[in-house]
């Protein structure tokens, strides 16, 4: 059981154990607790993230697939991919939220087995994984657009947050896990991508692509039900190689306005599969052969 603070990252579950440790009410209201969450997590009808049993983008991105893919989703979490471990271990270079630890070896055997137990709360990665890890934080930390955002005053970090929206709770990062929104400075909430290719008109076709469109504009919402100021949102986004070019997408309102409507079908389309416990994929009946228009030309 973890509650989130105002410190990014911050868990107090040192405290609350020593609490429960020392007091039978406690004690038996955290069993209770855990008791009630996993009855809910087993239950066929509710599919969240595992996690913290909220809605997650991560997760919901994938109801833009069908709603089987977003049940997948949910119950096999992804595995971890070299793209997904340099970008967690930039963040960590940028952001300061937990640590990052580099294993110079292959990641097979008990050398390797006890050197994940040792470092269960870090960021592991191999020695090629950091090199690019760190050329894109640098190139980050350098670049005076992006650095315009980071040195804000009153800015924060890996910000945790939770709120409801669609009727559904959601959250962005986990507490004392992950980190959440990257940072929340000067009425601007930004996150930071660690991707291929940063020219401009194939970056903007990739964000599409990625429905990070979607992402902010749910947390930007989810942001202001908190109370947060946000007049703007921005993607500082980052080459994973050489020569580590960054760009800073910045988004409005208008922006926002398309996927505001994905999130609000996504969200319709969870809530009805929900109540059915059915998770059904691309379609459910037998259809007709379409030619590829791509036949017909020239």
């Amino acid at each position: 059981m973890t509650f989130e603070t105002d410190e990014p990252g911050f868990s107090l579950e040192k405290d609350l154990a020593e609490l429960a440790r020392t007091n039978p009410e406690v004690a038996r209201a955290e069993a209770n607790l855990e008791r009630v969450k996993a009855e809910i997590l087993r239950d066929p009808h509710f599919v969240r993230n595992r996690a913290d049993g909220r809605v997650h983008i991560s997760d919901l991105k994938h109801m833009a697939i069908s709603p089987k893919a977003y049940e997948y989703a949910c119950r096999h979490p992804k595995p971890r991919t070299r793209p997904m471990t340099v970008g967690a271990v930039a963040d960590r270079l940028v952001f300061g939220f937990g640590r990052a630890v580099c294993y110079d070896g292959v990641r097979t055997g008990a050398k390797w087995e006890a050197f994940r137990s040792a470092n269960a709360d870090a960021e592991i990665c191999i020695a090629s994984e950091w090199e690019d890890a760190n050329r894109a934080a640098e190139a980050v930390l350098r670049d005076p657009v992006a650095c315009e955002l980071l040195k804000a005053p009153k800015a924060e970090y890996q910000r945790v947050m939770h709120w409801t929206a669609y009727g559904l709770p959601f959250a962005a990062g986990v507490p004392g896990i992950r980190g959440g929104v990257d940072l929340i400075a000067g009425g601007v909430l930004a996150d930071l991508k660690v991707t291929t290719d940063v020219e401009p008109l194939a970056l903007c076709k990739h964000v599409t692509n990625m429905l990070w469109p979607q992402q902010l504009a749910a947390y930007v919402d989810g942001a202001r039900s908190l109370g947060l100021e946000i007049e703007t949102a921005a993607l500082i986004c980052v080459e994973a190689t050489p020569p580590n070019d960054v760009v800073v997408l910045t988004f409005n309102e208008g922006d926002f306005e398309d996927a505001r409507k994905s999130l609000v079908l996504w969200t319709e389309k969870l809530k009805a599969c929900e109540r059915i416990g059915a998770w059904p994929g691309h379609v459910q009946s037998a259809i007709p052969y379409e030619r590829p228009a791509w036949m017909d030309e020239g």
